[in-house]
C-alpha cells in the first residue's frame, strides 16, 4: 500500500514579535512576525490561553507546537486560539494592513533586498544597501506604523536642510511595489555628543527651529558628531509650528540633555 507523502512543512523564521507577558493583570494577544521560505512575510496572532510564558517568548519552542499553517500563501495573518476543549486551532485570513501613505521619495526598497548587519532597537537595524551601510526604521506590526509615517513626513519637510541624514527611500514589505512599511535613511558616520559639543548642538537645533519645528526629544544620543559638524536623529516627536517659548524652552535644556549620563535615548548596539 503506497504511503500518502508528507506535506512539506515551510521553513519559518521569526523576524520580530512582541509578546504578551501572562503576569500583565490585563491578558494581551501575542504577535508574531515571521519569513516564511525566505520570501513571504506573514503575521502570526496567539491568545494569551494558548501556551505557557516559556513559549511564547522562545521561538524555537513555539515553532515545535504551532499547529500546521496553511500550504498557500493566500493569507497574511494566521490567528491561534484553543477551544473550551483544550484543542489548539490555527485560523488564517487576508487581512487589509495598515501602511505608510506619505510617499515622498522615488525609491522604493524591498526590507528582503537589504542585508540585516546589526539590530539597533527593536524597530531599527543597521543594514547594506547599494554597498553602503544605512539605517532601516521598520514598523513591524500595524500600531508602530504611525511612528514611521510621522517620521517620513519629518524628512519630507528637512530634506535638503543638511539637519539630518539623507533619506534613502520607503521601504517595502512583498515586493518593491508592496505594503510601504518603514524608511531607509543615511548611516551618519560620526559618535554621539556630549557637553563638549553644546555650540554645535545648539546651531544645529537652532537651524531646525529657524523652520518652525520642535525637535521634541533632545537627548545627548539623538546628535551626532560628524566632520560636518552636529546633524540631528530621529524625528518620530518633531512638532511644526513651535512657539518661540517652546523652542526656547528646548534649547535651554540642551546642555543638561547632554550631561547625562543615564543612558536614555540609546540605541541597543552601538
Amino acid at each position: 500500500m503506497a504511503r500518502t507523502p508528507k506535506l512539506k512543512r515551510p521553513q519559518m523564521q521569526f523576524l520580530s514579535m512582541d509578546v504578551n507577558h501572562l503576569g500583565n493583570p490585563v491578558a494581551s494577544t501575542s504577535y508574531y512576525r515571521i519569513l516564511i521560505d525566505g520570501q513571504y512575510i506573514r503575521y502570526i496572532h496567539i491568545d494569551p490561553d494558548v501556551y505557557g510564558q516559556d513559549v511564547i517568548e522562545s521561538p524555537p519552542l513555539l515553532l515545535e507546537q504551532l499547529p500546521p499553517l496553511p500550504s498557500h500563501l493566500n493569507w497574511n495573518i494566521t490567528h491561534i486560539t484553543r477551544s473550551p476543549a483544550g484543542k489548539i486551532n490555527a485560523s488564517s485570513r487576508r487581512e487589509e494592513s495598515r501602511e505608510v501613505t506619505r510617499l515622498w521619495h522615488p525609491k522604493l526598497v524591498d526590507i528582503l533586498s537589504l542585508n540585516m548587519i546589526n539590530q539597533r532597537t527593536t524597530r531599527v537595524w543597521e543594514v547594506v544597501y547599494e554597498s553602503s551601510a544605512a539605517i532601516a526604521k521598520i514598523a513591524r506590526f500595524d500600531w508602530e506604523i504611525k511612528y514611521a509615517e510621522d517620521e517620513t513626513l519629518a524628512y519630507s519637510l528637512l530634506d535638503g536642510h543638511g539637519i539630518g541624514p539623507k533619506f534613502l527611500g520607503h521601504l517595502t514589505e512583498g515586493g518593491p511595489k508592496g505594503r510601504v512599511v518603514g524608511l531607509l535613511i543615511e548611516k551618519l558616520e560620526g559618535r554621539s555628543a556630549g557637553i563638549g559639543d553644546l555650540v554645535v548642538c545648539q546651531e544645529v537645533l537652532k537651524a531646525l527651529h529657524a523652520l518652525g519645528f520642535i525637535h521634541g526629544d533632545v537627548n545627548r544620543y539623538n546628535f551626532i558628531i560628524t566632520e560636518a559638524g552636529a546633524r540631528l536623529i530621529d524625528f518620530e516627536e518633531m512638532k511644526s509650528g513651535g512657539t518661540v517659548e517652546a523652542m526656547k524652552k528646548e534649547l535651554d535644556s540642551l546642555e543638561e540633555q547632554l550631561i547625562e549620563d543615564t543612558g536614555r535615548g540609546r540605541a541597543l548596539s552601538p
